[in-house]
């Protein structure tokens, strides 16, 4: 029961470090390395990893006594180990190691500025909580987060002007407010809040309206956030999911996940001509996805077309997935929908298959 329980937590700790990417907001003089984090998430989003290696290095060249470069060089690392699990391992040993030189150089940034300093710390500990999730040490990960959350309340302690910062505590607020009830006293215990729904939703909106470098964080976050299952409110989160499509035109995950929303909206045709498999949306994704991101796609167009009861379309469409490289969990739905074109005057299944494969660090 206890294992279950931390999993559990681990799971909302996941979610609630997952896009804490920290930057000066509002008060005091902002440094230039903070300044530049903007542009470097948009690489990240982007999945533009060469370029964002580029900048980071950047970064540590010209403030080496700052702990930007080395935590966005954490972040891209963590983007890559999530994308390509083959490599896994080699890429946790990096990522590991900008993790521990973040934590160094913010240690040290604290007699400079005690917030900013906390606040590195804070994301760094983090996202090293998330690896650690990643590679399965869940009990591991939550020691990470324990320590993560505590500096990251010493940071908006120490300077309340922090409107990027509030992207962290508002999603601590909105997923620990979603904890199973049985295991909110140790999800509060490891986290040090209970957690409010309705708090962490308005920080979240702040910050998307008056963040910088967050700014695209918290509107991918409440894009996320809305599209589930338990809000669904799905007005909100196409308009979203839309303007971030076409912000990062190399990443998959956003128009991937607005085929989704439109399926739970019974939008089935909308959905069917936005899965386009063969269209110009799937030219920019990196080459290394794009063969998964096709026969996702290919997938929603033959769930659609099953929800519309247009076999032949169904049929043709499962069997070009044949031998295509989908995520694992795809399988199961595959055998499921053929079933049902067999049948034909059945009524399919009104289950989706619910996007779980993790093509970013964004949350799910």
């Amino acid at each position: 029961m206890k294992k279950i329980k931390l999993n559990t937590v681990a799971c909302a700790l996941l979610a609630a470090f997952g896009p804490s990417f920290p930057a000066r907001a509002d008060s005091g003089a902002e440094h230039p390395a903070e300044l530049r984090a903007a542009e470097v998430v948009d690489l990240f989003y982007n999945l533009d990893f060469k370029r964002a290696s580029a900048a980071t290095a950047e970064l540590q060249k010209k403030y080496p006594h700052h702990p930007a470069g080395f935590f966005y060089e954490s972040v891209s690392l963590y983007q890559q180990l999530l994308l390509r699990p083959k490599h896994r391992d080699a890429l946790f040993a990096r990522f590991d190691t900008a993790i521990a030189q973040t934590l160094k150089t913010a240690d040290a940034y604290k007699s400079t500025h005690r917030a900013t300093g906390f606040y590195y710390s804070g994301a760094a500990h983090g996202f090293r909580a998330r690896a650690k999730i990643a590679l399965g040490k869940r009990i591991s990960a939550v020691r990470s987060a324990r320590r993560g959350a505590k500096a990251m309340r010493k940071a908006v302690e120490l300077d309340p002007g922090f409107t990027d910062a509030l992207l962290g505590i508002g999603m601590y607020n909105y997923y620990l407010a979603r904890v199973p009830t049985a295991v909110k006293p140790l999800a509060a215990l490891a986290v040090g809040m209970w957690g409010n729904r309705e708090q962490g939703l308005k920080q979240l909106h702040r910050v998307a309206r008056d963040g910088r470098a967050a700014k695209m964080e918290a509107r991918s976050a409440l894009a996320g956030i809305y599209a589930s299952k338990k809000e669904a409110n799905y007005e909100k989160s196409l308009p979203l999911l839309e303007e971030l499509e076409n912000r990062y035109p190399r990443n998959p995950v956003y128009r991937l996940r607005k085929i989704l929303v439109l399926e739970r909206m019974a939008q089935w045709k909308e959905a069917f001509a936005a899965a386009d498999p063969s269209g110009e949306w799937t030219r920019a994704i990196p080459d290394d996805l794009r063969p998964t991101v096709e026969a996702v796609a290919l997938y929603r167009r033959a769930e659609c077309a099953v929800m519309m009861s247009n076999w032949k379309e169904a049929a043709a469409a499962l069997k070009l997935l044949e031998g295509l490289p989908a995520p694992a969990d795809l399988g199961t739905w595959i055998s499921r929908r053929l079933k049902e074109v067999e049948a034909k005057d059945s009524p399919p299944s009104d289950k989706l298959w619910s996007f779980r494969w993790p093509l970013t660090g964004a949350p799910q």
